[in-house]
């Protein structure tokens, strides 16, 4: 796991991307930068929220998640543990 620290791109999808992949593998992999999530119906707000350990993370796309679109709203007490991200 220590050589994927310094990918900066992931691009990946599929029901093998879950909450418990997000918070033991994704969320380790700390030089991400760019990170685009597709067709991955078993990720969740969990999931997404267990990558907030990706500090230099500024780009972010989710594409057939099951994420809340109450997520993106500006009152959604969570969301600053995402602060790098660019809007």
């Amino acid at each position: 796991m220590t050589v994927l620290s310094v990918l900066t791109q992931l691009f990946l999808g599929g029901e093998a991307v879950d909450n418990d992949a997000a918070s033991s593998v994704l969320a380790a992999l700390t030089g991400l930068r760019d990170l685009q999530v597709y067709n991955a119906p078993e990720l969740t707000e969990r999931g997404l929220l267990s990558l907030s350990a990706l500090r230099q993370l500024t780009q972010l796309k989710l594409w057939g998640c099951d994420i809340s679109e109450a997520v993106s709203d500006p009152g959604y007490e969570d969301q600053g543990s995402l602060v790098s991200l660019q809007t």
